[in-house]
This record gives C-alpha cells, structure tokens and sequence, in this order.
C-alpha cells in the first residue's frame, strides 16, 4: 500500500513556487497598469500643433551684410524665410509694405551685430534663429513669427 504523506509534500512543494508565479505575474501586471496611468496623457485635450505647411511663409531677397569681426570685413550673405501663423498673415506683408521693411530692417540691424566666429557654429545659428524670431516678432507687434527658415547663409573670409 502506498503512503498518501509523499504526494502530500510534493503538492505542499509546489504551492508556493506557484503562489511567488502567480504573485509575480500580478505584481507585474499592477506595475505596467500603474506605469500606464501615471506616464498616459490625461487632463483637457492638447490642441496639436499646426504642420508647418499651414503656416504662412513671408520671403525676402538675400540679405549681404557686413559682420561685426573686429579689423577684417567679413560678409554674411543669407537668404532668409519667415514663417507664420496663417497663409493670410503672409499676404499681409505684401499688401502692406511697411511689415516687410520693418521686419527686414531687425533682420539687418540683428546681423550685422553678429561675428563670423558666432555664425559659424551650429549653436551660433540656432541662438540667431531664435534671436531673430524674438526681434521681427517685436517689431511687428501684430504678427509673431513662428519660424525662421535660412536657406542660404554664407560667410565670406
């Protein structure tokens, strides 16, 4: 006759090693649940930002300025883009000529206060886009740019 007691031990073996599975796969199942929650958006909807291509595009002619080195005459020739908010801000700017030469005058004054070494950076770049974003914005006063798009920019040394 055999013994009930070893079948007893085995099944009272596997219990807990089941029962540390089964708390495992919840404990897991909790964490990615809670992860979810915390990290997924929630609160009033985020209007998404507009594509750039609804935005209005407002062209210049190059712009050749002299760059501010100290002792040697450095030029800067940059083909300049602004962008804003709608396509009917844009024509604003070429049913009132005012915009445009207001803002092409902060596009000069901002360049010629820059050096060569400045520009000739990636970070010199992105701190004039951002500068010129500011100052055109500024001086516009009804208009932000959004924007600044350099489709050409040149140093002469």
């Amino acid at each position: 006759m055999s013994d009930p007691a070893p079948a007893k031990d085995k099944a009272a073996k596997k219990s807990p090693i089941m029962l540390i599975a089964i708390v495992a796969v919840v404990a897991a199942a909790a964490a990615g649940g809670g992860a979810y929650f915390f990290l997924a958006k929630k609160g009033p909807a985020v209007v998404p930002e507009k594509k750039l291509s609804e935005h209005g595009l407002v062209k210049f002619e190059p712009f050749i300025v002299n760059l501010a080195d100290e002792g040697n005459q450095r030029f800067l020739k940059a083909s300049i883009q602004l962008v804003v908010d709608t396509p009917k801000e844009a024509a604003e700017f070429e049913e009132k000529p005012v915009l445009s030469m207001g803002a092409r005058s902060a596009i000069v004054d901002l360049l010629t206060e820059q050096t060569s070494e400045h520009l000739a950076t990636p970070e010199g770049k992105a701190k004039l886009r951002e500068e010129m974003k500011e100052k055109v914005s500024k001086s516009l006063k009804e208009i932000e740019v959004v924007d600044v798009l350099f489709s050409d920019f040149v140093i002469q040394y």
